[in-house]
């Protein structure tokens, strides 16, 4: 799939970070959740879409409330 034209590195890592500064995932995250959410809560939950990706740590786990046993 073709995105348009080659972008410099430089500039596309400038262009991330912009973005993760701005929290942009976090926003589009948060248009998911309920209404009156924040986006503490939707670092809450991309943490623990992450934390559940990897192994396990009972430690991380037990303060994002999951359950694997």
């Amino acid at each position: 799939m073709h995105r348009g034209k080659a972008t410099d590195p430089t500039q596309a890592l400038a262009t991330l970070e912009r973005m993760m500064r701005a929290q942009n995932g976090l926003r589009l995250l948060l248009t998911q959740l309920p209404p009156g959410s924040t986006l503490a809560d939707a670092r809450r939950v991309r943490e623990r879409i992450a934390q559940e990706g990897r192994r396990r740590c009972r430690m991380l786990e037990r303060a994002l409330g999951i359950d694997r046993d």
